[in-house]
């Protein structure tokens, strides 16, 4: 319960169902959400990966920091495959990526964006969203 305190009390009534009894103080998302949301294990150094895309979103937090500058390039490149047009790579703030991602660009400082779609005020994250036209000098 502790976790959702930031998010609006409109999200919260619309999508989030609050557990009683054995379960107070827990929450699940309502079933709408959760047939739009799916969490998998990959490995993202070999693809293909056992996801159907292309996805809107994509949360990838935390993990490149990991990774040798080479399979950051290749797991970004990626991933960016299985985003839609207007697709966002949600990726961790510590996880700097200057000149990796050719195909996405900066949405917002530390970050990368496709195209035309505003992105509303981030917190602590890096974003990417995918690039469908040539990358101007």
């Amino acid at each position: 319960m502790e976790r959702i305190s930031g998010v609006p009390l409109e999200y919260q009534r619309r999508f989030l169902l609050k557990g009683f009894g054995p379960e107070k103080g827990k929450i699940k998302a309502v079933d709408e959400l959760r047939k739009v949301v799916h969490f998998r294990r990959l490995n993202l150094t070999h693809e293909p990966y056992s996801v159907s895309g292309p996805f809107d979103l994509i949360f990838c937090r935390n993990v490149l920091i990991y990774f040798q500058w080479e399979t950051k390039i290749k797991v970004v490149d990626s991933l960016g495959k299985y985003l839609t047009p207007n697709g966002y790579l949600f990726l961790g703030h510590a996880e700097s990526l200057h000149s990796v991602a050719d195909k996405l660009q900066n949405v917002e400082p530390r970050s990368l964006q496709t195209s035309k779609a505003p992105l509303i005020r981030t917190a602590a994250l890096c974003i990417l969203q995918r690039r469908d036209r040539p990358v101007k000098d």
